[in-house]
C-alpha cells in the first residue's frame, strides 16, 4: 500500500536509519504510546518490544494479536525489565522529555542496548522559543522548499554526525558512573 510505504519511509527517516537496519534485529520502542512506531518496526524487525508506563499498552493490545513478533509491556522506562545488552535498536519518539529523570531513562536504555546497538530518540523543544521560532524553523522550511524531504534528511544526518561524538561521550560517562 502506497501510504504504508511512505509512512514507513518517513518513520525510518525520522529515526535516521533504513528499513534494512531493522532486519533480523531485536527492537525496543521505549514509551510506545499509541503504537504508531510499532506498526512500522514490527513489519521490519525480528522482535519488537513496546513499553509504556501508561495503560495505553492495554488499549493497543490488538496490535500484538495481529503481529506475532510484538510484545507489549507496561513498565517504567527508568526500571526496564530486560537484561543488559538485549536490544539491537532502541528508539523513543517525542516522549523522553516527559520523564521525571531524563538521565535515568536514557541510562536504562543504554544499559539494555548492545554495545554496537543503535539508539534514536526525539524530544520536543520548549514551544515558541526564540531559537526554534526565529532560526531553526525558517531554515527547515527553506530546506524543505528547495530540496524536500531528502534535503531535510541530509541536513539532519550531518547534524547527527556532528553530535554523535557527544552522545558517545555521554554514554561513556553513564558507564563510568555505574
Amino acid at each position: 500500500h502506497i501510504s504504508d510505504t511512505f509512512s514507513r519511509r518517513f518513520f525510518c527517516e525520522e529515526l535516521q536509519t533504513s528499513s534494512e537496519a531493522f532486519r533480523e534485529k531485536v527492537v525496543l520502542d521505549a514509551c510506545c504510546g499509541g503504537g504508531r512506531g510499532l506498526l512500522h518496526s514490527t513489519a521490519l524487525a525480528a522482535l519488537v518490544f513496546g513499553i509504556d508506563i501508561s495503560e495505553t499498552v492495554y488499549q493497543i493490545h490488538h496490535l500484538s494479536e495481529k503481529r506475532a513478533n510484538l510484545f507489549l509491556i507496561q513498565c517504567d522506562i527508568c526500571e526496564l525489565p530486560f537484561r543488559d545488552d538485549f536490544f539491537d535498536i532502541a528508539y523513543s519518539q517525542r516522549a523522553l522529555h516527559h520523564l521525571p529523570s531524563f538521565e535515568t531513562g536514557l541510562r536504562e536504555i543504554v544499559r539494555v542496548l548492545k554495545d554496537e546497538g543503535d539508539i534514536s530518540f526525539s524530544v520536543y523543544s520548549r514551544e515558541n522559543n526564540f531559537f526554534m521560532k526565529c532560526i531553526v524553523e525558517p531554515i527547515r522550511h527553506a530546506i524543505d522548499y528547495l530540496f524536500g524531504v531528502k534535503g531535510i534528511s541530509f541536513v539532519s544526518n550531518c547534524i547527527s554526525c556532528i553530535m554523535l561524538p557527544f552522545f558517545k561521550t555521554y554514554s561513556m560517562i553513564f558507564s563510568e558512573r555505574n
